[in-house]
């Protein structure tokens, strides 16, 4: 084949223009508006088969009713992400942003959810002093923090094998303020140097550290709960 051949969809069979966004399956070709129906946990970087994408489509397509009878009781979280549950449907999702219906988050069953772990991402910036027109350190250096709240909920599904998001939208900022590792239950802490910016209330640490604990001990629950 060359170049410049047209390419086709393996999947729908639409042609793909020159421009256009292209997957590379493992035996074949995927287009953008198929490939924007696979579920957000699956992976851009994966290389499935035909196969395997018409069956996960096939998934997807089914999931929509678990959509439609999905009935969240409880959310975790405080920005546009959030872990939903349905303790009456013993399920749960975890969708980004407003279009619930429409954006067709994956309905897992309690059963599904095989354990929790909790990532507090640290990055500090340096701050600088201007001597003699100079920006220098100062001595000693000076640092101000910031800090994402990460969960990884592992999964048993055949598309994907874990549900990663933030707890927290943007970094909350504590200035020179840096945590030390005491009283985080649960958490990891884990540190990076970064250059991020903005202004949260110191309190809200202590917010998204008793959030990220609660549900991590109510997954751990669901594997050890047996339908009513």
């Amino acid at each position: 084949m060359g170049l410049f051949d047209k390419k086709y969809c393996s999947v729908c069979g639409g042609k793909i223009g020159l421009l256009d966004s292209c997957r590379k399956l493992e035996d074949g070709n995927l287009c953008k508006s198929c490939s924007d129906k696979l579920s957000p946990w699956f992976g851009k970087y994966r290389i499935p088969t035909v196969d395997q994408v018409k069956q996960q489509l096939d998934y997807r397509e089914a999931n929509r009713a678990r959509v439609a009878e999905f009935n969240a009781a409880s959310a975790v979280g405080r920005d546009s992400t959030k872990l939903y549950i349905d303790d009456n449907a013993r399920r749960f999702t975890v969708h980004k942003g407003r279009e619930f219906s429409a954006d067709n988050p994956d309905i897992l069953d309690f059963s599904q959810a095989l354990g929790c772990e909790l990532d507090i991402r640290e990055s500090r910036t340096e701050l600088r002093q201007t001597i003699s027109g100079r920006s220098e350190s100062y001595n000693p250096p000076r640092y101000e923090y910031s800090y994402d709240f990460n969960v990884t909920i592992r999964v048993d599904s055949p598309y994907f094998s874990e549900m990663r998001f933030k707890l927290n939208g943007r970094a909350v900022q504590t200035g020179e303020t840096q945590l030390d590792g005491i009283n985080l239950g649960a958490w990891r802490l884990s540190r990076v140097d970064s250059s991020q910016h903005g202004k949260h209330g110191h309190s809200e640490n202590n917010e998204f550290i008793m959030m990220g604990n609660a549900l991590k001990e109510t997954i751990e629950g669901w594997k050890n709960s047996e339908p009513q």
